[in-house]
């Protein structure tokens, strides 16, 4: 008896590592595992608008959100003075889109950054579900059809002042004429 309690001492030194080491081990090895699903795809726990991408090609993404920017194509902006319409911007005219394809790159990215700590953490994060990457599309247009659109509304509708009684030089009133 005696001796077996000074073998079970001795081993003791290995068995707690050994308890502590092979659930390690062993979740290493899943993560692994797992982490091999999305070598070229979209970790888990990773969503744009709300919708989870887990699992996706950054292509598959891009489609995914496809048809919201075909939506987008069809928009008119119609301005109006004084309860008539003086000029109609297409959606095709400003290049009017959301940024699904940034999002898509952004996405991927996810547990796949050059530097090696990030990385490794939001790997462990987004395959454990400790963490959810969100994102939001935006639109994005180009703002020159406007600006030229203001501009010829502004030469068109800016009135020179009719008999004012006061003038401005510099920014600042000059003269000013009582009645």
């Amino acid at each position: 008896m005696k001796n077996h309690l000074h073998r079970l001492r001795r081993h003791k030194y290995f068995i707690i590592p050994g308890i502590i080491l092979i659930p390690v081990v062993l979740l290493v090895a899943l993560l692994f595992i797992k982490d091999q699903q999305y070598s070229n795809r979209v970790y888990p726990n990773v969503k744009v608008n709300n919708i989870i991408v887990e699992g996706k090609t950054k292509e598959q993404v891009v489609k995914l959100f496809k048809p919201d920017t075909d939506k987008l194509r069809a928009v008119n902006f119609y301005f109006t003075y004084k309860d008539q319409t003086v000029a109609t911007i297409s959606a095709q005219q400003i290049n009017l889109k959301t940024n699904i394809d940034d999002i898509a790159l952004q996405t991927y990215l996810i547990g796949r950054s050059s530097h090696f700590p990030t990385k490794i953490k939001e790997r462990f994060l987004t395959l454990t579900g400790l963490d959810t990457y969100s994102f939001i599309t935006r639109m994005q247009y180009d703002e020159k059809p406007f600006e030229e659109f203001i501009k010829l509304m502004a030469d068109s509708y800016n009135k020179p002042a009719k008999n004012a009684l006061f003038t401005f030089e510099e920014g600042k009133v000059s003269a000013f004429e009582a009645d």
